[in-house]
């Protein structure tokens, strides 16, 4: 069917109640507005109340009473005309309303799910009270709670039973254009361990970073969950559980698996995807970085990206203390892919810049996770971690292990809040 398209600026608002609009479909503006980014436009030929079920067409209120006839939207909503200013205010008003933080994120993703401007537009404008809400430590709670929630997360759900036409599953995502992937399969999940699916929150939160922070449309983001079963048996047991109900995949058939997906996705996107690997086991963390990092455009978040951001760190101390890295004790708290991430390339600088030996910088790292400190006779470690593991008796006081080792610098990569109490900083 031909269809005549016609500009709204061009059609009177006389000439909107005119009958033969009346059932006009039209296209439309799909505006995006990115601070520091300017204004996108996107075309899309939806109407009526299809605008309101897709996010990313959703206005609320501030669809003109031009647009409202056009769009086939007049009667569906309440006359008064509110910009995106006045929709973020009230949404800002709502939240102060709101006390729990848990409540507050499902407040916010209900927002994410219907009305991707007034999401957007109001964590770019108040990046210092709902970054913490959005992700990092509130998130948390949310993937402890995600069966109960139930909330749908827009993500690409792949599970193991896929295999084999991976490809096919991509094509039905939506957008053709994506640029960018938080890839999780939430084996190790923060400092929550094996959350299988429920880490869908991880990726789809930090996908919403990229938008608010570096004006990434969000139509070039997908936020993907590999589901290869879990190892957590309390998630296998509840009914609220939404992932496949089987231990975790593991060894040569995981990373077929993996293998598949990854020649899929830049076979469908491009070989300018970018893939960011979260919270992986370690293990898995760091093979899968080692095999594909010289093959596709990838890094692994846990390792490169918090190890580069706590090196900068080390550096503006450095300029201040007038001391190099080489001469300090480094006591981290965790010792997950993070924790061994930024171990090494701190070591690495080290060896660059101050010519010591990768082996001399361990010597200076020690590290303490739940299960105590990091020692030799520890038979709960994988091979990244037996790197740093000390000689030394087994202690599970965080505050006497400051005592014994003195450390001139504390590094805290776990998400258990409170640790750092004032004993430990004096």
């Amino acid at each position: 069917m031909l269809i005549r398209l016609f500009p709204l600026k061009k059609i009177s608002s006389l000439q909107l109640h005119r009958p033969k609009y009346a059932n006009l479909r039209i296209s439309i503006q799909r505006h995006y507005s990115i601070p520091g980014k300017g204004d996108v436009l996107r075309f899309s030929t939806t109407n009526g109340m299809e605008h309101f079920r897709n996010r990313s067409l959703n206005k609320g209120l501030a669809f003109t009473r031009e647009e409202r006839f056009a769009l086939g939207l007049h009667g569906l909503m309440p006359g008064r005309v509110k910009t995106l200013a006045e929709q973020i205010e009230q949404s800002k008003m709502r939240l102060n309303m709101i006390e729990d933080n848990l409540e507050k994120f499902i407040y916010l993703s209900s927002i994410h799910q219907t009305n991707e401007k007034l999401f957007y537009g109001l964590l770019a404008q108040n990046t210092n009270q709902l970054t913490p809400i959005v992700y990092t430590p509130t998130v948390a709670r949310a993937v402890k709670n995600h069966g109960i929630l139930a909330g749908h997360v827009r993500a690409l759900y792949v599970t193991i039973h896929d295999r084999g036409h991976i490809f096919r599953l991509l094509e039905h995502w939506p957008e053709r254009d994506v640029i960018a992937s938080v890839v999780t399969d939430g084996e190790r999940c923060l400092g929550l361990g094996d959350m299988g699916l429920c880490s869908v929150y991880i990726a789809a939160g930090k996908m919403a970073l990229y938008t608010a922070f570096a004006g990434v449309r969000p139509h070039l983001c997908m936020p993907v969950i590999l589901d290869a079963g879990t190892n957590n048996q309390q998630l296998l047991d509840s009914p609220y559980y939404l992932g496949i109900r089987q231990k975790r995949v593991t060894g040569p058939e995981y990373d077929e698996f993996v293998d598949e997906f990854l020649r899929s996705v830049f076979k469908r996107f491009g070989s300018k995807m970018l893939i960011q690997f979260e919270d992986f086991g370690i293990t898995n963390a760091y093979k899968y970085l080692d095999k594909y990092r010289n093959k596709y455009m990838c890094f692994n978040d846990d390792i490169q990206g918090t190890g580069g951001a706590v090196l900068a760190g080390l550096y503006a101390a450095q300029r201040i203390l007038k001391q190099p890295l080489k001469n300090h004790r480094y006591l981290y708290l965790g010792a997950g892919s993070a924790a061994i991430g930024t171990a090494n390339i701190t070591c690495s600088s080290m060896a660059i810049n101050e010519n010591v030996k990768i082996e001399e910088g361990r010597e200076k790292m020690w590290m303490f996770d739940k299960h105590g400190l990091v020692t030799k006779d520890r038979t709960d470690l994988d091979d990244q971690q037996k790197l740093y593991a000390v000689n030394h008796r087994p202690c599970n006081n965080f505050l006497e292990v400051i005592e014994i080792f003195k450390p001139t610098v504390l590094i805290g990569l776990c998400t258990v809040g409170g640790l750092f109490t004032p004993d430990i900083w004096k």
